[in-house]
């Protein structure tokens, strides 16, 4: 009876290894696909408006930042660190979400306070 339950414990610890691993490596392949520069083509606002904008506007993902190109205002360099499809942004002196809504190889919708920033990938 006691070798049933060690059975049952040793399976059991198996599959949560082999789970877990499952689990980290989809989430990590996810996290580094978001890397590089991505072009961004234009922005939905709340009230559901949208903004096309021309060549020059980016968004370039590194390991620990973030760096906003806008045309006409320069760049903005933030630390983030990622939290699912949660990014956390340190904004001055305070903190900032935002949110990966789709994500695919060449396209990038990033839901922010400003509004939804639409990307493709720079290549």
């Amino acid at each position: 009876m006691i070798f049933s339950h060690v059975k049952i414990v040793c399976f059991s610890l198996l599959l949560l290894l082999l789970f877990s691993a499952c689990s980290f490596n989809g989430s990590n392949n996810r996290f580094v696909n978001i890397f590089g520069k991505w072009e961004m083509t234009g922005i939905i606002y709340e009230d559901g408006s949208i903004n096309m904008l021309g060549p020059g506007n980016y968004v370039a993902f590194a390991n620990d930042n973030i760096v906003e190109g806008i045309k006409g205002q320069g760049k903005r360099r933030y630390p983030y660190t990622r939290l699912g499809e949660a990014l956390k942004l340190v904004v001055d002196d305070g903190e900032v979400l935002w949110f990966v809504v789709k994500q695919t190889n060449d396209e990038l919708n990033i839901d922010t306070p400003i509004g939804r920033y639409l990307l493709i990938r720079n290549r």
